[in-house]
């Protein structure tokens, strides 16, 4: 039985990572190659293309992983996937550990669900999950979990309950003209209005709130 589920895990691992390769190695195809590289070039050189690319991609991940962060003396933001589970984002983390950086932050930014009104399911439960397990600080990121900016403070108090040591907020002063991600800023009122409402939140399940941040 545990055969089956590890087989499991490791095909929808594989075709997680072969359906990202196929949509790099396809926009790099499509998008760049034939329209400025070869305007005349053949299927067959259009695929070897595409094939180069995906496996460049792998290649510089795998250097990129092993020498810019392991190897870093830098703070990491570990980010979880929408696809990830906890144990998946705890693993990400010992590898980098293991390589030397002990200087491993992780954030939880949601999950896939079946909610059609956010942009993903806001794992809070995560949150005392992995401070269960290890000894790693562990942020919250309700701005890309709801891609809502109506909800990124509900999201924030209940975050600082569950016992996020510390919040990913995006704000901008006009969200209407930001070049991303306008629908989840908040602007800088909002966010002065959401860091004094953290404060009760906060003393209420015993814990303190630094209050002097400015936008």
């Amino acid at each position: 039985m545990i055969g089956l589920v590890m087989a499991g895990l490791v095909a929808a691992i594989m075709s997680h990572i072969s359906g990202s390769l196929n949509s790099c190695s396809t926009i790099a195809t499509v998008d760049f190659y034939v329209p400025y590289i070869r305007k005349n070039a053949s299927e067959k050189e259009a695929v070897v293309f595409g094939k180069l690319v995906g496996a460049a991609i792998v290649v510089i991940a795998v250097l990129w992983a092993w020498l810019m962060v392991g190897h870093s003396d830098k703070p990491v933001l570990l980010k979880r996937g929408p696809g990830a589970t906890v144990e998946e984002l705890l693993m990400s983390a010992e590898y980098i550990l293991s390589e030397g950086n002990s200087k491993v932050i992780l954030c939880e930014r949601g999950v896939r669900g079946f909610a059609k009104r956010t942009r993903y399911t806001l794992d809070l439960a995560a949150v005392p999950n992995i401070q269960g397990v290890s000894h790693l600080p562990i942020l919250v990121d309700p701005s890309h979990a709801t891609g809502r900016r109506d909800l990124v403070t509900p999201m924030a108090l209940a975050a600082v309950a569950a016992g996020a040591q510390g919040l990913m907020i995006e704000v901008h002063p006009d969200p209407e003209k930001a070049l991303s991600d306008g629908p989840q800023q908040l602007v800088p009122d909002e966010f002065d209005a959401m860091m004094k409402a953290l404060v009760p939140i906060a003393k209420a399940v015993g814990r303190t709130l630094e209050t002097d941040a400015k936008v």
